[in-house]
C-alpha cells in the first residue's frame, strides 16, 4: 500500500502554514553554493505537486527572494525559516519544500545528491544514493 503523500508543514514560528501533496517520498540533497548559503548547509528538500500547494499566511509573513533568473525561494520574514524553492514560469513548474518543515517525516528517504562537485570537504553523507555533478544535473534539462 502506498503511503499517504498529503502533508502539512509550518515555519519555525508557525505564522506560515502549508498543505500539499508530495510527488514522492524522496529527499534531494543539493550542495550548490546558493542552497548552502540559503540553508546554512546542504539543502534537503522534497518535491510537491505545484497545484496542491496551499499556503496559509494571514499576516503576510511569507516573502520571496529571486535567487536566480529561473528560481525563487520563500522564507518566513518573522522567524527567518527557509521554506521553499520554486522554478519560475507562468505557473510554478516545481515546488520544493524543506523536508524538516513537514509534520510527518518518518517515511522519507534520501534519493540523490546534486551539485556533488560543489560540496565542500567539511561534511560527508554516508549513503549510496545517486550523485550528480552540476553538469550532469543540468544536462537533464537541456
Amino acid at each position: 500500500m502506498r503511503e499517504n503523500l498529503n502533508r502539512n508543514a509550518a515555519c519555525l514560528c508557525g505564522k506560515v502554514n502549508v498543505s500539499m501533496r508530495l510527488l514522492n517520498q524522496e529527499v534531494h540533497v543539493c550542495h550548490c553554493n546558493i542552497c548552502r548559503k540559503w540553508h546554512g548547509g546542504p539543502s534537503l528538500t522534497i518535491s510537491c505537486a505545484p497545484k496542491t500547494v496551499a499556503i496559509n499566511d494571514p499576516e503576510g509573513a511569507l516573502k520571496w527572494y529571486q535567487s536566480s533568473e529561473w528560481a525563487e525561494r520563500g522564507f518566513c520574514s518573522h522567524c527567518g525559516a527557509s521554506m521553499f524553492s520554486k522554478l519560475l514560469g507562468d505557473a510554478p513548474l516545481y515546488y520544493g519544500i524543506s523536508a524538516a518543515l513537514l509534520d510527518k517525516q518518518d517515511d522519507l528517504f534520501t534519493s540523490e545528491h546534486i551539485f556533488i562537485d560543489k560540496k565542500p570537504c567539511y561534511y560527508q553523507f554516508d549513503d549510496e544514493c545517486k550523485k550528480l555533478t552540476e553538469a550532469e544535473f543540468l544536462a537533464q534539462f537541456s
